[in-house]
């Protein structure tokens, strides 16, 4: 699971979050914390995900 997050983590949020948008974010909301994500990148690509919602 971690060499598909380094992979392809930004990626995998923005589909998710087209998919199953308060699971994607809440998901990211810890991975965040726990340093996988950076913030700023974050609320770029859930915003159209959820909007698109």
């Amino acid at each position: 699971m971690e060499e598909f997050l380094d992979n392809y983590r930004y990626f995998a949020l923005t589909v998710g979050t087209f998919f199953e948008g308060e699971t994607a974010i809440l998901l990211a909301s810890s991975l965040i914390h726990k340093g996988f994500f950076f913030c700023t990148l974050y609320h770029l690509l859930f915003i159209p995900g959820v909007v698109c919602q």
